[in-house]
């Protein structure tokens, strides 16, 4: 996430920024070494504030879009993603890397998960 905040900082370059609530969703520090000039706050429970929360709904809804997009464009090789891990989407992945390999997989999922270890 800390990756991902520092991509969105670049593009916006909002110089009157100075700090971001998020939720807190683990236990490390996740954002102690942060280096832009914005002080970041993560907050149990953060969807308390209406920035925090419509935050997420935009992220749940483009996740669920995207989702739908990806499972148009190989419903042909009848593999239907679904958000979240257990043993039906761990299959799919299996069959996707059989269609297609192992490579491939960089482009719709992350890669650094422990249950791709699994899969390989």
């Amino acid at each position: 996430h800390k990756k991902n905040m520092n991509d969105l900082l670049e593009k916006i370059k909002d110089q009157t920024l100075k700090k971001i609530i998020i939720d807190k969703f683990s236990y490390n520090n996740s954002f102690d070494n942060f280096k832009k000039n914005v002080e970041i706050i993560e907050l149990p429970k953060g969807e308390q504030f209406t920035s925090v929360a419509a935050a997420s709904i935009i992220a749940r809804y483009t996740q669920l879009k995207y989702f739908e997009e990806l499972n148009k464009k190989y419903k042909k090789d009848n593999i239907e993603f679904k958000i979240g891990v257990n043993e039906n989407t761990i299959k799919q992945v299996k069959q996707f890397v059989e269609c297609y390999s192992f490579d491939d997989l960089k482009y719709i999922v992350k890669l650094h998960f422990k249950t791709i270890e699994e899969i390989k």
